[in-house]
């Protein structure tokens, strides 16, 4: 198969996973928005449950506050604070215990020193840095290669270029497996002290796998543009 094969490929592959993409976002806006509603026969709220699944996992140093927004909750572990939307934090709900215990997951990931955790937080500030370079650096090397103003800085430009894009690749790659896995310790701890019975757990684990199915879809889109780009600098390669 030439390069010139893998690029229309990977171009009309783009259109299938494009719309698998919106679907898991729909998806995930639609179980968010029913289970939201649905408290818990528990009638914990998610910021209490929290504190209560740090503590049991014996993580210490790590706070629970709100943040502004909504599904804007996330772990930050520069400053180990775990953040809830307003939406999250003072609810009761199905869908903010599961939500908020997924948070909790990353922490205890960041706490057990995971190496994919400690991988991806080592290399997160420079593949924020570079994601944003790639693009002028491959349109930048294609125009002076296929121009043949500078041909030959041209194709290492598209090189360094797919390098910095298939940063963004590994980055991916890496938060996929942290996003089950924190998934599972969620859903393991909600289980084991019936903070959700067994009706409850089943709509809970709707919920975070609909919003792993979105990192799915976001890899699977990261993967053809990084085969689209490959193909390009092969392609000016073998025109070399």
């Amino acid at each position: 198969m030439d390069w010139i094969t893998i690029y229309i490929i990977a171009a009309v592959m783009i259109v299938p996973v494009f719309i698998y993409g919106a679907i898991c976002q729909t998806r995930i806006n639609r179980v968010y928005d029913e289970y939201i509603k649905v408290n818990a026969n528990s009638d914990v709220c998610a910021a209490e449950m929290a504190f209560k699944m740090l503590a049991k996992a014996n993580v210490s140093g790590v706070n629970v506050v709100k943040a502004n927004g909504r599904l804007t909750d996330c772990y930050d572990p520069r400053n180990k604070v775990i953040k809830l939307s307003t939406e999250t934090y003072y609810s009761s709900s199905i869908a903010a215990l599961g939500v908020a215990a997924h948070e909790v997951g990353h922490a205890i990931q960041h706490h057990k020193k995971n190496p994919l955790f400690t991988i991806r937080r080592f290399i997160s500030p420079v593949v924020s840095f570079i994601s944003r370079a790639f693009l002028p650096i491959i349109l930048l090397g294609s125009l002076l290669n296929v121009s043949l103003l500078m041909p030959a800085l041209g194709y290492y430009m598209v090189y360094i270029g797919l390098i910095f894009y298939g940063s963004g690749l590994i980055f991916e790659l890496i938060t996929l497996p942290l996003e089950f896995n924190a998934s599972k310790k969620a859903l393991e701890y909600l289980r084991e002290t019936d903070t959700l019975n067994d009706y409850e757990l089943s709509k809970a684990r709707e919920v975070l796998s609909a919003a792993a199915q979105t990192y799915v879809a976001s890899l699977a889109s990261t993967l053809l543009y990084f085969l689209r780009f490959l193909s390009v600098a092969m392609i000016f390669r073998d025109r070399d």
